[in-house]
């Protein structure tokens, strides 16, 4: 869908985007159906094909992604995820703002990175 370019007296349209973008962000990723009923291989699998080869920036969809290794007990590739998400977070603008704006949410990447 489209941007709405219009405001209306319960939303802006700013306001309504942002709205827009967090549920998703809370839905597909935080609260995502594959990582809450144990499908590990295949949120990597999604999470993979959708956004990190995308958007290797997506700290979010990286975190996401080291959770569903976490629940297969690869910790070592998580760490390398989480790592690699404080050197995004160091290094791109967008990876700053979505950690600016979800990193309370990204527990076990302040665990395991110092942050």
């Amino acid at each position: 869908m489209g941007r709405r370019v219009f405001d209306t007296p319960e939303i802006t349209a700013e306001g309504l985007e942002t709205l827009v973008y967090d549920t998703n962000i809370e839905c597909n990723f935080f609260n995502n159906s594959n990582l809450k009923h144990g499908r590990y291989e295949r949120a990597i699998k999604l999470f993979d094909r959708f956004i990190i080869s995308l958007y290797p920036f997506h700290i979010v969809g990286r975190y996401c992604r080291a959770l569903a290794y976490l629940g297969m007990g690869e910790k070592r590739k998580a760490e390398v995820d989480f790592k690699k998400c404080i050197d995004w977070i160091q290094t791109n603008d967008e990876s700053k703002r979505l950690f600016d704006r979800y990193g309370d949410k990204m527990v076990h990447l302040k665990q395991y990175c110092n942050i």
